[in-house]
C-alpha cells in the first residue's frame, strides 16, 4: 500500500524498515510498517488502515451438560461404526477418538466414564 506524507521524512521502524518519504509524492510502506506511517501522519492513498488489533472473543466454556449431549452424540456414531480401535479392551469409548469427534480438548478418563455410564443407563431405559 502506498502512503503520502506531507513533509520529507525518514520513517526508521521498528521492523528494520527504513522508509523514505518525499513530500507529497506515493511511497510504498511494507504491511508491517503501516502502523508506523500512520503514527507519522502519513495517509494511506487508497483505503484505510486499522489502528487496533481486531477484538478477540473469549470463547465461552460448555457446561457439563452440553459437554455430555456433545459425547452422547459421539456414542451412538461410535457404536453405529463399530470400527476397530474406536473402544478399548474394557469396552469403553477410547478417549483420543472421542476427543476427535466432539471438538472437545483434554476429556478425562473419569469424565468420559461418567458420560458412558449415563449414556447406557439411557440407552437401557
Amino acid at each position: 500500500m502506498e502512503f503520502v506524507l506531507n513533509r520529507n521524512y525518514c520513517l526508521r521502524s521498528t521492523s528494520g524498515h527504513m522508509i523514505n518519504f518525499a513530500k507529497g509524492q506515493p511511497t510504498y510502506v511494507p504491511p508491517v510498517c503501516h502502523r508506523e506511517a500512520v503514527s507519522i501522519g502519513a495517509e494511506p492513498v487508497e483505503g484505510k488502515v486499522e489502528m487496533l488489533d481486531p477484538e478477540k472473543v473469549e470463547a465461552v466454556p460448555l457446561t457439563q451438560a452440553e459437554r455430555d449431549e456433545l459425547m452422547f452424540a459421539a456414542f451412538v456414531k461410535m457404536e453405529a461404526d463399530n470400527v476397530r480401535g474406536t473402544f478399548t479392551a474394557q469396552g469403553l469409548p477410547n478417549v483420543e477418538k472421542l476427543e476427535h469427534l466432539t471438538g472437545l480438548e483434554e476429556i478425562t478418563a473419569h469424565e468420559r466414564n461418567e458420560a458412558w455410564q449415563k449414556y447406557r443407563e439411557a440407552k437401557a431405559g
